[in-house]
């Protein structure tokens, strides 16, 4: 066997390691002899909420159309529903997309959960308080063509086994001081988790020996052309009060051209400054985008797009708007 150490150096003042750094990855103080690599950069999302949570996770309609959920009740979904997964899928901590200069390329919303009063981790590691947080799971297409799923939740896996423990949501020790042990969820699996993971692994190349009864292979996709996406309008407001800080509120249009629909579109002002995800309206064909910014980033008002469609094709940009 071996014997793993953790120090959790993050929740410290000073390296606590003898050997190597094991605080978290976002750490960016200068005790993190490795520099800041929040964990985003990878997964797509980053932790913000504590244990214990047992929360649902919400899909909206606006969602719907996404090929990760074919074949789920997600699919049937019309403007203004919204279907409610599995109680316990977000817990027993979660994550949030968080626009911190690492999200990876191309990153798409497959679902969106707001919850209020929840422990929200305020720095690197140490310090909570109360606040609302809002889940998304998100996907994205890796440049080496791997497909990454960020579910964003310790508990993702309570939609495909009822097999777990904690049930309810308490905590183990709390529920039970004599003993730990997995039980039956009476309300799990969640099919919808379950189908959509297939689709999933289908979309990877990944196929079961043996299908699970009620579950259906609905094919891989065949998309290999990027969408396309294309600024109409983008201005640049003094805010009041600071001649240093810019409004900026832009919007346009997007239309994948390989048989799927557009999921994400993503905007630089200049060269020099990081891409931020936009907001799609409900029929995935207008983006529009609002933010305050630094009066220099904003530079002559020069903007780029590009837009990710549901099968993970990124569009490269193609020049800029001014």
């Amino acid at each position: 066997y071996r014997t793993l150490v953790v120090y959790k150096d993050t929740q410290a003042s000073r390296p606590l390691d003898p050997v190597e750094w094991t605080g978290s990855w976002r750490d960016g103080r200068s005790i993190n002899p490795e520099g800041a690599h929040p964990e985003n950069e990878l997964t797509g999302t980053i932790f913000t909420v504590n244990a214990w949570r047992h929360d649902p996770l919400l899909v909206p309609a606006e969602f719907a159309p996404n090929r990760f959920w074919r074949g789920t009740r997600v699919e049937a979904l019309k403007e203004g529903e919204e279907a409610m997964l599995l109680p316990g899928l977000l817990g027993h901590e979660w994550d949030e997309d968080i626009d911190n200069g690492y999200r990876p390329a191309g990153l798409m919303h497959l679902s969106r959960t707001t919850v209020d009063n929840v422990q929200y981790l305020m720095d690197e590691g140490s310090v909570f308080d109360t606040a609302t947080a809002t889940h998304t799971l998100v996907l994205y297409r890796h440049n080496s063509s791997a497909l990454v799923l960020g579910a964003g939740t310790c508990q993702w896996v309570w939609g495909l086994d009822a097999h777990h423990d904690s049930s309810t949501g308490i905590p183990p020790e709390r529920s039970n001081q004599y003993s730990i042990r997995v039980g039956v969820d009476r309300t799990g699996p969640d099919s919808a988790v379950q189908q959509a993971t297939i689709n999933l692994f289908e979309d990877m190349g990944v196929l079961p020996h043996t299908l699970q009864e009620g579950l259906t292979l609905l094919g891989p996709s065949t998309d290999r052309e990027p969408p396309v996406s294309r600024v109409l309008q983008c201005r640049g407001h003094t805010v009041e009060g600071s001649a240093h800080l810019l409004e900026v509120v832009c919007s346009g249009v997007a239309h994948d051209i390989g048989g799927g629909v557009v999921a994400a579109v993503e905007i630089r002002i200049t060269a020099a400054e990081r891409w931020h995800p936009t907001t799609l309206n409900m029929r995935h064909d207008r983006w529009s985008f609002q933010k305050v910014v630094p009066a220099k980033s904003f530079g002559e008002g020069a903007v780029q797009t590009r837009a990710v469609d549901d099968s993970g094709n990124l569009e490269t940009p193609r020049g800029w708007y001014r």
